[in-house]
């Protein structure tokens, strides 16, 4: 949780997209309310929908914990435990989004704040945030921010100045 509270943070502050912002504060929402139904009392925590959501919270946390590892479909399905096909419309469902793109928006947020902060080398940013090519993670970055990442620091320092 603390975790994806800083990465929301970041995110916020780093002016993400609004599906990013979206997404991480209703996991935010979830994953409080999974973690403290037994206080609600009612029958609706048992609820197939209730279950689901616990399965897509615990997810999101690992996610969230080891978006710089490669990830697989099976992997998150095992996590959720579920098949890997009611994963994918379980995760579609809920998040508007593939497990793909939420992955992609968890290093892209990770990688801009560690662009930004450090002095690390672009490609090794990349690398660091779980992009398997250095021209993978600049694609994706433009695609998402408009910008390159070299760029896009490159903006940062001379705004700061």
């Amino acid at each position: 949780m603390t975790h994806t509270t800083h990465a929301l943070l970041g995110a916020m502050q780093f002016g993400a997209g609004d599906l990013y912002c979206e997404a991480a504060a209703a996991w935010m929402a979830m994953h409080v309310l999974t973690r403290h139904a037994e206080n609600c009392g009612g029958d609706d925590v048992r609820s197939a929908g209730w279950i689901e959501d616990r399965r897509l919270a615990r997810v999101l946390d690992f996610m969230a914990a080891n978006f710089s590892k490669p990830l697989t479909i099976a992997q998150l399905a095992d996590e959720a435990c579920v098949s890997k096909f009611h994963f994918s419309r379980l995760f579609r469902a809920r998040l508007d989004q593939t497990p793909h793109r939420y992955l992609t928006e968890l290093r892209l947020d990770a990688a801009r704040r560690m662009l930004l902060t450090t002095d690390l080398a672009v490609t090794e940013v990349g690398a660091a945030r779980g992009f398997a090519s250095a021209p993978h993670f600049s694609s994706a970055f433009v695609r998402r921010f408009g910008i390159s990442p070299s760029r896009a620091r490159r903006e940062h320092r001379i705004g700061r100045h």
